[in-house]
């Protein structure tokens, strides 16, 4: 009988280090790959990367000189904001990530994001772009900080189980 991992190994999926979501910035909508309508599992923290690619120029202005910035709402409800700290120009485009938080990976189910890309004068929001709405899913998983060790049960039982065994053989 065929393993899941054999069939995974068949498979004739390419290994992808980088997932690019496209914004297009005349429709204001981001593409999301099929590798990539996965944001994580409930309780990651820090281990994904999203990585964004969109257009430098917007109906003439330059968003190069923007900070981008992504606003969230996860799927317990509540609201937060990622700000790209990795802005890089590659000719005509522009590149930025967000890396996943715990906050986006609290609970299991649909986040909800969009980019915005704001320009500053000093500490003045003097312009703003945003996209639609996207989601992506944050995978159930077994997370509870609050779990028992079950080690320290296994120690217990094999005294136990030792003891009794030794009962039986010696009476």
């Amino acid at each position: 009988m065929t393993t899941v991992d054999e069939l995974f190994a068949a498979m004739d999926a390419p290994k992808v280090d980088r997932v690019i979501l496209t914004i297009d910035e005349n429709l204001r909508i981001i593409d999301i790959p099929n590798l990539a309508v996965v944001i994580g599992a409930e309780g990651d923290k820090d281990v994904n990367r999203l990585y964004f690619k969109m257009d430098r120029l917007y109906r003439g202005t330059d968003l190069a000189a923007f900070t981008p910035r992504i606003n969230y709402i996860n799927a317990a409800g509540k609201n937060y904001y990622y700000d790209a700290t990795d802005l890089t120009v590659e000719g005509d485009s522009l590149t930025f990530s967000w890396l996943i938080r715990a906050q986006a990976a609290e609970v299991s189910g649909t986040v909800e994001f969009s980019v915005c890309m704001r320009q500053y004068a000093e500490k003045e929001l003097v312009a703003e772009f945003n996209t639609t709405t996207s989601s992506m899913k944050c995978l159930k998983s077994i997370h509870k900080e609050d779990a028992k060790n079950d080690s320290v049960y296994s120690g217990t039982f094999a005294v136990l189980d030792e003891a009794i065994f030794d009962e039986a053989l010696l009476g």
